[in-house]
């Protein structure tokens, strides 16, 4: 979790094991900052922490999925995030286009 000068909650992120077919590569599951506080380095601290975690846990790479559409999604690129799929999901009856990277620990670039 990630926390402002009052103590007050404005971000977290966790991941683990990949919840999909591979269970050998781990997964960023979320990752949510407060838009005021995006830009000032928090969301890479929440980042970095669980990337650390998987690494120590023995994972070589953690899989990242998000919404095609989302701006966020950059980020992950930042940090060698590569696309390795497209998929099509629903949500609240509307059909979205769904991105997942790759990215490989052992190589993450610190942007």
């Amino acid at each position: 979790m990630a926390l402002d000068q009052t103590n007050e909650i404005v971000g977290f992120a966790n991941g683990g094991p990949n919840r999909g077919n591979d269970a050998t590569e781990g997964e960023l599951y979320a990752l949510y900052l407060l838009k005021s506080h995006q830009g000032q380095g928090t969301g890479k601290r929440l980042f970095d922490h669980v990337l650390e975690n998987l690494r120590r846990k023995g994972f070589p790479s953690c899989m990242v999925s998000v919404l095609a559409d989302n701006p966020s999604r950059h980020f992950y690129e930042r940090f060698g995030g590569r696309l390795v799929s497209e998929q099509s999901i629903e949500r609240g009856g509307k059909q979205l286009s769904e991105w997942t990277y790759r990215i490989t620990l052992d190589s993450v670039s610190h942007a």
